[in-house]
């Protein structure tokens, strides 16, 4: 069973492997952490490295991952569609969903919003009030020089590097001199200092960038590549190597989703962006809002034939967003670990 690194995958795969070896009689394994929804894909292909954006080192004859739950699949279209046209007879296949849906965005401290409107009038948690134009954002968080660069992941090793989603940067936003062809013709975002990607409008003084980090490989970096530049907001993106621990020791705003408690201490505000717009997103344009997007399950071509009643089982499982806030409130109020608030959920429906 392969987990994702955030509290949602743990939790949700730990019930399901008591559910598996306690009420089925199966033996469970669970593997990873991956950085995020791809390296679940790849792990049910049998690919030995799966969280390896650089070289996955696919094409094996099996897999020893056999079932991923928690997957944001929506976000990862195109590289789902690729996965099943290139190994048709090892691609994994969605079993459905998990019984919610999930909402990802870009979120402020409220503490953040609160000083910016109350001392200068300045609104935050609405894209429009960040045009340099008419304020100056950075004033209100870290700056850009203050943040320790080993505490970032490199660009280098993070989704600023896939083409794809830099060809669409550059198609919407025409900005040449954010992105760069290399040799070898792929198309990758240019970080001057090899952590921070810059937008347009703080790129030639960078003291002026507000910083912003996300988690995994980069999630959600192609989408704000293009809200920042095409609003003209001073930010700077980079990938943190503990995203759930930067956001709280250094001032930044920051990728976040629910259902998750990660950053529930915080009080967090959300940045609103223009109303989804299904065909402009669906196509590449991602300057709107991202939609709420169905957490599925995922499993190995080869489960049906190894177990099929496990396969069955994976297909019919259903929670609720509340049921899953719920566990994390309790583990994060009780400081229980995964196995140990899993199996209370498992109690309290058996009884």
């Amino acid at each position: 069973m392969w987990t994702c690194d955030w509290d949602a995958s743990f939790l949700t795969t730990h019930l399901l492997k008591i559910i598996i070896e306690e009420q089925m009689g199966f033996h469970a394994e669970t593997n990873g952490p991956g950085p995020g929804t791809l390296s679940s894909f790849y792990a049910l292909l049998g690919c030995k490295a799966p969280g390896n954006s650089s070289d996955r080192a696919c094409g094996q004859p099996l897999t020893y991952n056999h079932i991923s739950l928690e997957a944001w699949s929506e976000t990862y279209q195109n590289e789902w569609k690729l996965i099943q046209s290139q190994y048709v007879s090892m691609a994994p296949v969605d079993v459905g969903s998990m019984g919610y849906d999930g909402t990802s965005s870009v979120f402020i401290r409220k503490t953040v919003k609160n000083h910016a409107y109350y001392q200068d009038g300045i609104v935050l948690d609405f894209y429009r009030g960040w045009n340099m134009s008419w304020s100056e954002p950075s004033r209100y968080f870290a700056e850009l020089a203050s943040i320790n660069r080993s505490l970032i992941v490199p660009c280098a090793e993070t989704r600023s590097t896939m083409t794809a989603a830099n060809e669409n940067y550059l198609r919407i936003t025409g900005d040449d001199a954010g992105v760069e062809r290399l040799p070898d013709g792929s198309l990758a975002a240019i970080c001057p200092d090899d952590y921070f990607w810059l937008s347009p409008t703080c790129r030639q003084d960078s003291t002026r960038c507000v910083p912003y980090v996300t988690g995994g490989s980069g999630w959600g970096m192609d989408d704000l590549m293009q809200k920042v530049t095409s609003y003209d907001m001073p930010v700077a993106i980079a990938v943190a190597r503990s995203w759930s621990t930067l956001p709280r020791d250094v001032n930044v705003f920051f990728y976040w989703w629910v259902p998750d408690t990660t950053f529930l201490d915080l009080d967090p505000v959300e940045i609103v962006f223009p109303p989804y717009d299904f065909r402009a997103y669906t196509s590449g344009d991602k300057r709107t809002v991202a939609a709420s997007t169905a957490v599925t399950k995922l499993v190995s071509q080869d489960l049906v034939t190894l177990a099929p009643s496990v396969e069955d089982l994976v297909r019919n499982l259903r929670l609720g967003r509340n049921d899953v806030m719920n566990m994390l409130k309790d583990m994060q109020d009780s400081g229980d670990s995964y196995e140990t608030v899993a199996c209370h959920l498992v109690n309290d429906v058996q009884t």
